[in-house]
């Protein structure tokens, strides 16, 4: 309406002669063939400015939406590196790690541990589970009438250990995911590939917004790292991060901070990789299944890749978004190009600068790069051509232009990282296979270093071939997975610590027997010693004399060595080597720890009993030497029973008996310390394994010895506990496996 009156000012109704008049009528004739042209190519011009700024939205929204499905896979990769760097995984780790990754509205619904569980150690790792998850824990799969039953006998099993949150879906813990072929076969294939796998859709029916999810599963092996061939990947296997994650809020994220918001687009996901019939991911609809069912004339679509597996992202228009309230500007162009001819040319300049921004596609990809959050730069051969503010920001810079004048993006990388970015952006060049996304470390214009998340893809850029990278500063993330690092090496400086300073109780406490030990030989020693002396000043030395003088002589010679034997026994244990993993027969190590206290022992009159479990033998396992022969760390195991010990020395009254008891299974040793002295009151059964707890006088206990047996037992992947009651005696249970693949993955130091 303001153009056309704008343009009624120019007419001035004059009275014409018929020249005139014919001059008119042929300039008006003249000028209404023109609007009609100028109506034509506006109309096109209106339809090339909807497509433009259709492509825009749905180009935003696409970029957005592969990040919003990344960002989803990061959890798994987050939480997959926290499992690597921990040689002994627990339940409380695993949720107090997961629950940071879980949002009330995020992408991800849950998270699972699934560790690799072999047919020899499906008993072990069920009765741990029992103890530590959930007391009817078993190793479960489904009927083919939708009912949980104990899992038959196979050489392997996947069963789920850890799930965060617990509630609403409780019941998979157990589950063997190896029970069901579709799922064995992507677990096969992450282990194989080294990579993420992801499933078809699944219906989450835990969630109360009825939306489709699928599941993503990450390998995580011994080594920490991603073994260099299938085989060494097959034998490296530890087990699986699992994530159900939600595919509706992953569209709802790629929403945020996005130009479209009020609808102007909708969006359409589908499974490529998934049968025909199954393809729809969102919107959940009735009866919308595959992509080709989707009936508008004006879409676009796009190809990515959602771990093992190609989605296919269709952008529509939304629903009168485009066009409202300019389908009349074409029909007054027309009527006001009749009425007015003389404003023709007003609207061949406008069409004509409107036809140049249509046309200029490059310059309408600069405006949408340059308006991004995220850092973005083009460059060929790696001479810079395009950086948008949100880059110079990035790297310290205060403008573009700034960063252009650099010349080369070798000013932006690190020194270490540059050959490996120069690598991968000439085979990207080339059309050769080459990693799209990557993190390395940049070089700011104060010369400090920050890590950079990179997804650079190839691009025309003004007619030839260019690589476009979008950047975001990944620098606090990787620092916080240092300091993770830096802070699990401290927990284990100072579990040493605590040990070393059970230690040295136990040392203090063992001071008075070993002083009483060491006394006796000594004095039997300056005995004979001084017989000897009389003998020798005797001058008429006989045939008597001689067998007395040899008699004393090997009384010296037997306790010099018991001397000896027992400062070795002392010094062996207060030793602060690093723990090993050693064979070791058991039965010598309880009788050597016996030797540590039985002075202080006799000495109030306690009676120790070692009984072992001779009767039922059982058969003999490669690397097993005997039936009491067990693969553990000697010292630490052999500080639980000399803590153990003391405590039911401290505990019998005089004449009292201190009994150890060993039972060799199948699969594990249990060892019985049983005394008949005070007992433990039962509201102090729990608390005697924590930290600074202690019934005994000041200066007679630290609180500290039972709480490190059970840390050291822990550690060993065994477990300790105690029956007891006030003046019924105590017995406390030690249980360690002993099948040797099992101690080693427990007991081996992590790799990161």
């Amino acid at each position: 309406m303001n153009l056309f009156l704008r343009l009624s000012g120019w007419f001035i109704p004059v009275n014409l002669p018929l020249r005139s008049v014919f001059l008119v009528v042929s300039v008006f004739f003249f000028g209404t063939a023109l609007s009609i042209l100028a109506f034509i190519v506006l109309l096109q011009e209106e339809a090339a400015i909807v497509e433009s700024k259709f492509a825009g939205l749905a180009n935003e929204r696409f970029f957005r939406l592969k990040s919003s499905t990344e960002s989803a896979l990061d959890g798994l990769h987050a939480i997959a590196g926290w499992l690597e760097t921990n040689e002994k995984i627990t339940r409380i780790g695993f949720e107090r790690f997961a629950r940071h990754l879980i949002k009330p509205n995020g992408s991800a619904q849950a998270f699972e541990w699934i560790p690799r569980v072999s047919q020899s150690q499906r008993e072990h790792f069920e009765a741990a589970a029992r103890r530590e998850v959930d007391p009817d824990f078993q190793i479960t799969e489904r009927q083919s009438q939708g009912k949980m039953v104990p899992a038959g006998t196979r050489a392997e099993y996947y069963p789920v250990r850890y799930v965060y949150p617990l509630q609403g879906h409780k019941s998979a813990l157990g589950f063997d995911l190896g029970s069901e072929s579709s799922r064995l076969a992507a677990l096969k294939k992450a282990r194989d590939t080294g990579g993420i796998v992801a499933s078809k859709r699944i219906t989450l029916v835990q969630d109360k917004q009825d939306q489709y999810g699928f599941l993503v599963f990450f390998p995580v092996y011994q080594s920490g790292g991603i073994p260099s061939t299938q085989a060494l990947r097959n034998e490296d296997l530890r087990g699986f991060v699992l994530g159900v994650l939600r595919i509706e809020q992953i569209v709802l994220q790629s929403l945020l901070g996005t130009a479209d918001t009020d609808g102007a687009v909708e969006v359409y996901l589908f499974d490529l990789s998934a049968p025909a019939g199954e393809q729809l991911l969102f919107p959940k609809h009735d009866t919308l299944k595959n992509s080709s069912d989707l009936k508008f004339s004006t879409s676009i679509s796009k190809i990515i890749s959602v771990a093992d597996r190609k989605w296919k992202v269709v952008i529509v228009p939304g629903a009168g978004s485009f066009g409202d309230g300019r389908d009349w500007l074409p029909w007054a162009v027309l009527l006001g190009g009749i009425l007015y001819t003389a404003s023709l040319s007003i609207y061949l300049l406008a069409g004509f600068k409107r036809n140049i921004r249509i046309h200029n596609s490059e310059e309408k990809f600069r405006n949408l790069i340059e308006g991004s959050i995220q850092g973005m730069l083009v460059h060929r051969n790696f001479n810079l051509l395009f950086a948008n503010q949100a880059l110079a920001d990035m790297f310290g810079y205060a403008s573009p232009n700034e960063v252009l004048s650099l010349g080369t993006t070798q000013s932006l990388i690190d020194r270490e990282h540059w050959e490996m970015m120069k690598d991968r952006g000439i085979s990207r060049l080339k059309e050769e296979e080459a990693e799209a996304r990557y993190a390395f470390k940049g070089r700011c214009k104060d010369g400090s270093a920050i890590w950079i998340d990179s997804f650079s893809q190839r691009v025309i850029w003004e007619g030839e071939p260019a690589i476009q990278s979008t950047l975001v500063n990944i620098t606090e993330r990787k620092e916080a997975e240092q300091k993770t690092k830096e802070t699990m090496a401290q927990l284990d400086e100072t579990q040493m610590q605590l040990i070393a300073t059970g230690k040295l109780a136990a040392m203090g406490q063992l001071a008075a027997g070993i002083a009483h030990e060491i006394n006796n030989p000594l004095a039997i020693i300056a005995s004979s010693a001084e017989m000897l002396s009389h003998i020798a000043g005797d001058e008429k030395i006989g045939e008597f004399s001689t067998v007395l003088m040899r008699k004393h002589l090997e009384r010296i010679n037997k306790n010099v060595f018991r001397s000896k034997s027992i400062v070795n026994n002392l010094l062996k244990f207060s030793r602060n080597d690093e723990p090993l993993l050693e064979t070791v027969d058991v039965r010598d190590l309880l009788r050597e720890t016996i030797r540590l206290v039985q002075d202080t022992a006799l000495s109030k009159q306690r009676v120790f009993q070692l009984k072992t479990d001779d009767e039922n033998p059982i058969r003999a396992k490669a690397g097993r030497e005997g039936l009491f022969m067990l693969r553990t760390m000697p010292s630490q195991l052999q500080q639980v029973f000399l803590n153990l010990l003391l405590n039911a020395v401290q505990a019998t009254s005089d004449h009292g008996t201190i009994s150890i008891s060993v039972k060799s299974h199948s699969k594990e040793m249990e060892f019985l310390v049983s005394d008949d002295g005070v007992g433990i009151p039962r509201e102090n059964i729990e608390k005697v394994f924590q930290p600074l707890f202690t019934t005994k006088p000041i200066g007679e206990g630290t609180g500290l010895g039972l709480a490190l047996c059970r840390q050291i037992m822990a550690s060993l992947g065994g477990q300790i506990d105690v029956k007891s009651g006030l003046d019924e005696g105590a017995i406390f249970r030690v249980v360690l496996p002993t099948g040797r693949e099992t101690l080693e993955t427990l007991l081996a130091p992590s790799k990161g």
